[in-house]
């Protein structure tokens, strides 16, 4: 069997949906696999000579008329076509920067002040003045998505709540999770920190989840003298400028993440997540490369985290403000308890979560497809 991906970005999403599992594929010779690399024009003759030279096509976040017309012309070409999304692009909450794409209601907040703005209003413009929101552009976006996954031989995404959504629109809908290659991440201890350091990493779409820990960091930093690393986007960084010991440090490209992530050296690594819909569509991938790097979790407890935690065997899981407050307490006086948690964490990810001991379950679902059975993994 020969896998072509195609790789819509340099980011994250690109390495844990086409990148990783394909090259874990290749590595390990259950298949062929080629990339048409982030930048690539899809209509090159290149890029559908790679389209001819292959059995299966995965194309991740298809939404829009030319992905669509790719698609149809991929399974002109007898060939497999298997959408992904490891989000849920028809739910996407305002405070979400990626709402833009998406979002199809106008959304107005008031600030503590008592002032109103609008943070999402049909044609407003950007600092250039481009068009910035466009609701009638974004429907037509989303139906994109749902005409493109529809024609799909097989829809692929990560959790059984997105499996619910694309099920809906494709029946031959499975889940394949995110799993992590365990070979990129650097082992071995690193020196002890002056100070316990809790830390956080993600991106911009996590604004309601930070807002949720920021009281909650003031007041561990008021009663324990700790250091706090944000690790991440600096606009969403600013709302703990305030907090003692606090530290920032700016995102990286996702090739030299893991190396980042060991030297961030945290003693403690959080996973907060605001119980709604389209948090519950996500993976527990921050879990994932804590423990890579020997750092136990604190983490929501809602799925994913629920998911593949188990309290106090392996990660800590919070529901109250007051359960993150006693959580942190407990493991920053703790450094045993803190050691026992991330060891039982990492043989957790090593056994049930790593790339090498799942990526079969890719190559079994596409060959299904291939096979043009329903695909059931």
């Amino acid at each position: 069997m020969k896998i072509l991906g195609l790789e819509r970005d340099d980011k994250a999403c690109n390495y844990y949906r086409v990148f990783s599992p394909l090259n874990k594929i290749h590595q390990l010779g259950l298949a062929e696999c080629q990339l048409i690399e982030y930048g690539g024009d899809i209509a090159s003759e290149e890029s559908f000579r790679k389209v001819l030279e292959s059995d299966v096509v995965l194309i991740p976040r298809p939404q829009s008329v030319e992905w669509l017309d790719f698609v149809n012309a991929v399974r002109r070409a007898g060939k497999v076509v298997v959408c992904d999304y490891d989000d849920d692009p028809f739910d996407v909450n305002p405070y979400n920067p990626y709402y833009r794409f998406s979002g199809i209601k106008e959304f107005e907040v008031v600030w503590p002040d008592g002032y109103r703005e609008w943070l999402w209003k049909d044609g407003m413009k950007g600092p250039n003045g481009e068009v910035f929101f466009d609701i009638e552009a974004n429907i037509h976006r989303r139906d994109m998505c749902r005409a493109t996954f529809g024609k799909a031989d097989l829809v692929t995404c990560t959790t059984p709540q997105l499996q619910e959504v694309f099920g809906k629109i494709n029946p031959n809908t499975v889940v394949l999770p995110n799993f992590i290659n365990l070979e990129l991440y650097p082992s071995g201890k690193m020196m002890p920190n002056e100070k316990v350091r809790v830390g956080w990493q993600g991106g911009v779409s996590h604004f309601e989840d930070l807002e949720m820990l920021l009281p909650i960091i003031t007041k561990t930093s008021e009663k324990h003298d700790i250091d706090f690393v944000y690790f991440g986007d600096y606009r969403l960084g600013k709302m703990f400028e305030k907090i003692r010991g606090y530290r920032h440090d700016m995102w990286v490209p996702i090739d030299v993440y893991p190396y980042k992530l060991k030297l961030m050296n945290f003693d403690i690594g959080l996973a907060p997540l605001c119980d709604n819909h389209f948090n519950r569509c996500k993976s527990a991938i921050k879990y994932f490369e804590y423990s890579a790097v020997g750092v136990p979790t604190i983490a929501s407890n809602i799925p994913p985290y629920s998911d593949v935690i188990t309290n106090m065997v392996d990660g800590v899981l919070c529901t109250t403000e007051e359960d993150w407050k006693e959580a942190l307490t407990m493991l920053i006086e703790n450094p045993d308890l803190r050691k026992k948690l991330a060891d039982r964490a990492y043989e957790n990810v090593r056994e049930n979560y790593s790339i090498d001991k799942n990526v079969h379950r890719y190559v079994e679902a596409y060959q299904k497809a291939l096979e043009k059975e329903k695909v059931v993994v």
